[in-house]
């Protein structure tokens, strides 16, 4: 039996919803966590007393890394390639930023940061971090996941139509043998968190692809830059 975890990380001091998935039987377990950043951080969250061994990959809807510098561009490759809404990200960390997805982007990328830096996971596409001890931890996207892999060409919108969004990816999910014991309708953020953890599945099985650019370490800003965004093949 091998584990896989998927998450929609939530910005800072706000929940994230987090989906354990077993990849033999295709059963998700839910639960949430909310990443800290202390003395005692709490960059993954806890493996549930079924899952003593814990998860081998760990799949986030939040960025990895920050543009590439001296590039000329302020949207990284990945997100060109996997059309996600993300336009322009700001180049360095600035606590000042409060621009689009600021607080998501500061946690995101300082959880991966940390996660990798500490020894705590080992980031997919940073032959660097291969030694670590770890699981190894990437960048998704649900809605490219859901075109490309479960091919919805129409997707409806989350923000305005969430009902319809929660009944066409729940099904297409079920379509393909996934189940969630005691769960009827997930919310949306847990469905998100569970697509996530599908790419995981296919990580740890070799079946994907990876869109974009290899990640980069600035050692002076202490974070990564670029990154894969990773999908089912």
């Amino acid at each position: 039996m091998a584990w896989v975890c998927g998450m929609d990380l939530g910005g800072l001091g706000f929940l994230s919803y987090v989906a354990w998935l077993d990849t033999e039987t295709r059963k998700f377990a839910l639960d949430h966590y909310i990443p800290r950043f202390s003395s005692s951080p709490t960059l993954l969250p806890v493996s549930p007393d079924f899952m003593p061994a814990g998860a081998k990959a760990y799949g986030f809807d939040g960025p990895q890394g920050l543009p590439q510098l001296h590039s000329g561009r302020t949207r990284r490759l990945c997100d060109e390639k996997a059309d996600t809404p993300t336009r322009t990200m700001p180049l360095t960390l600035s606590p000042m930023y409060k621009g689009p997805y600021a607080s998501l982007i500061k946690v995101s990328i300082r959880l991966f940061s940390e996660a990798v830096s500490t020894g705590q996971a080992r980031l997919h596409g940073y032959p660097p971090s291969s030694n670590a001890a770890g699981p190894t931890i990437f960048e998704t996207y649900p809605r490219k996941i859901l075109k490309d892999h479960f091919g919805l060409s129409s997707i409806p919108s989350k923000r305005k139509e969430p009902h319809k969004y929660v009944e066409e990816v729940w099904n297409a999910l079920k379509e393909r043998d996934y189940r969630c014991s005691g769960v009827i309708r997930p919310t949306v953020d847990q469905l998100d968190a569970m697509l996530c953890a599908v790419a995981a599945e296919h990580l740890l099985k070799g079946q994907f692809k990876d869109l974009g650019a290899a990640p980069i370490w600035d050692p002076v800003q202490k974070i990564f830059r670029e990154g894969y965004i990773v999908v089912p093949a």
